[in-house]
């Protein structure tokens, strides 16, 4: 009789669950911006060597190596990410402005931040490398696409 009695609490306990409890990896986290660097003359996608990225807000190297794309963790406590990008020994500094809108997932994974790019500023200092950039997608929902392109 003990037996039935432990099996039908499992049951309960298995089967209690809603679907909405429980946060699975395939939800979608807050989307990073995702960069993609290319050529000024030939206007094609390009490796970049010797790339540092660093959030100069939170004191974090974000990245450092060789890659033709670099995806970036927006802060989501503020309307903009400060980031210095070397080059070589050049560094440019961007700011990143945007938007914040909380986006609710499920009960279980709660919200995720997804961003409105407004604008994005590489200060000038006449030893830039970042030649130009241009914004492709605004909304920065999701991480299957690039959403700036940067020419160098």
């Amino acid at each position: 009789m003990n037996f039935y009695k432990v099996l039908l609490i499992c049951f309960f306990i298995l089967f209690s669950c809603e679907p909405d409890d429980i946060c699975l990896e395939t939800y979608p986290d807050t989307p990073k911006l995702i960069i993609k660097f290319f050529d000024i003359n030939s206007q094609e996608s390009v490796l970049i060597n010797n790339l540092s990225v660093e959030d100069t807000d939170r004191n974090l190297v974000l990245f450092t190596g060789s890659t033709d794309s670099i995806s970036i963790p927006l802060n989501y406590t503020k309307q903009q990410t400060s980031l210095n990008f070397i080059y070589k020994t050049n560094h440019d500094k961007v700011y990143v402005n945007y938007s914040t809108n909380e986006a609710f997932v499920s009960k279980g994974c709660g919200f995720r931040m997804e961003y409105l790019l407004e604008n994005i500023i590489v200060e000038n200092d006449n030893e830039n490398w970042i030649s130009s950039l241009e914004i492709l997608n605004k909304n920065v929902v999701e991480e299957s696409n690039h959403h700036v392109k940067i020419f160098f």
